[in-house]
């Protein structure tokens, strides 16, 4: 959880991978690796930057055409339950729902572990505690446009 511990790894000679510069926000470092990394390490990192929420990230990976709904255990790792939809749920972030929605990301599509859809996950971070009403909120929205996407799309 140490961001400056992870970067004083990485000045040690610990490897940067690109879905590691998206997490520890080193863009130059991610713009570098991104012209080199195979399909695989660009998924993992649109799932890294949709964890975070970093709607100008995804965006990045989206315009880099970086499959929205690859499947999940291609993820060596991260995170390889869920989608980047469900990650970016989690994060909080309406714009990186939308985002990802709005580049075909997949409403059905159900988690490895609970077999939740992102909308199941919207509903159910609501219910989890540490979030004070403002978090919970910011669930309530998503949710609220993933309802709403479903229905345009029935």
């Amino acid at each position: 959880g140490s961001i400056e511990a992870a970067k004083h790894l990485i000045k040690r000679g610990a490897e940067l991978t690109l879905p590691v510069a998206v997490g520890l926000g080193l863009k130059d470092d991610m713009m570098r690796l991104a012209q080199t990394a195979t399909d695989s390490e660009m998924q993992v990192a649109l799932v890294v930057a949709s964890f975070f929420g970093k709607a100008d990230l995804i965006s990045f990976f989206i315009e880099k055409g970086v499959d929205v709904n690859a499947a999940p255990n291609n993820f060596y790792g991260f995170h390889s339950h869920a989608s980047a939809l469900h990650q970016a749920v989690y994060s909080g972030s309406l714009e990186s729902v939308k985002l990802l929605v709005e580049a075909g990301a997949s409403l059905k599509t159900t988690d490895r572990v609970y077999d939740g859809t992102p909308l199941d996950w919207a509903k159910y971070m609501q219910t989890e505690e540490g979030y004070d009403k403002a978090g919970k909120k910011k669930f309530a929205e998503i949710e609220t446009y993933l309802k709403e996407r479903e229905k345009e799309m029935q």
